[in-house]
């Protein structure tokens, strides 16, 4: 685990290579074309990352562990198709993977409560703690074991503390960096970065001038007009990152119909079942699974075996096997 974020592999395997990882995005996009328009994408990731955030407080859960865990959805989509992967799935088991990464953990029993009581509303929820298991060790491996998230927050807290007359800003720059969470700006920027942009903008909001101490920063204009610009898109009136609950309901129903049919298709063509494997992964292979107990623990074993060879130390001495 890195001490600091430029020696980390949040800095190393994911900011560096964000211009790679979003063309591999724009393919998996295209794909979902074929199912959602352009504007239904863009409200699937705002809408879910407003769902973790409800669930999230439904759960007690601290918004550090809301913002790691809307950074693993955000990874784990892009290498993978929305059509392929159902979102309704994927948002839970990141919010239930991200509380154990920052060590405010919550049962699965829990976490899959919640959910249904949300959707109780409109329809049955489909999946259960078995689903959430299993696509948590599937989110493991997209994200390459690469757990460890950088935040804003502390870079926030300290300019707020070091600029004078910043204090009075920190809470509305605050809440401007939660909403930051339904952009793509923490897949392309460093922390660092995205705490002035909030800043900025809270001190605009505020009228505390904040070309004043803006022109002492050393960082890049360019990125941060892009990241203040992005943010700003949020709280446009006609906005379609504005999303409704005719706008949700929609979507879900959607989603709830896709894979209703893929669940058909499945149940009638045997015992046999492909598993969804991501185009733009780095361990994309084609494998076929039987719907057994026995391979549904075997899987989890051998995520768990190569969980124990990442984290075991360099140069560590292997075990000797019995002649």
């Amino acid at each position: 685990m890195a001490a600091n974020f430029w020696a980390s592999t949040h800095n190393s395997n994911w900011l560096q290579k964000a211009a790679l990882l979003l063309q591999e995005e724009s393919a998996m996009r295209l794909k979902d074309r074929e199912l959602f328009s352009v504007d239904e994408l863009v409200r699937i990731r705002v809408g879910f990352a407003q769902f973790i955030s409800t669930l999230a407080k439904k759960s007690n859960l601290r918004q550090r562990v809301v913002a790691t865990a809307c950074v693993y959805f955000k990874r784990f989509y892009l290498r993978n198709a929305y059509r392929d992967h159902d979102p309704r799935l994927i948002a839970p088991a990141a919010l239930y993977l991200a509380a154990k990464t920052e060590e405010h953990t919550v049962q699965a029993k829990a976490v899959i409560s919640q959910v249904n009581a949300m959707y109780k509303a409109d329809h049955s929820y489909p999946y259960g703690v078995r689903d959430l298991y299993e696509y948590e060790f599937r989110i493991i491996a997209e994200l390459d074991f690469d757990l460890l998230v950088f935040h804003p927050y502390r870079p926030l807290t300290q300019l707020c503390s070091e600029i004078d007359g910043m204090k009075e800003c920190l809470q509305t720059a605050w809440a401007i960096l939660n909403d930051s969470y339904r952009t793509d700006v923490c897949l392309v920027y460093p922390p660092y970065i995205v705490a002035i942009a909030c800043l900025f903008m809270a001190a605009s909001v505020l009228d505390k001038y904040p070309e004043q101490w803006i022109q002492r920063i050393n960082v890049s204009a360019r990125d941060l007009i892009s990241v203040v610009r992005t943010i700003s898109d949020l709280y446009a009136p006609a906005s379609v990152q504005q999303t409704g609950p005719r706008f949700i309901e929609k979507i879900h129903r959607k989603l709830q119909d896709h894979f209703s049919n893929k669940k058909k298709i499945v149940a009638n063509d045997g015992s046999r079942v492909q598993l969804p494997v991501s185009e733009g992964s780095k361990a994309a292979v084609s494998r076929t699974v039987e719907p057994t107990e026995t391979n549904y623990e075997t899987r989890v074993n051998d995520v768990s075996r190569r969980l124990s060879i990442v984290s075991r130390p360099p140069n560590s001495p292997k075990k000797n096997s019995k002649s």
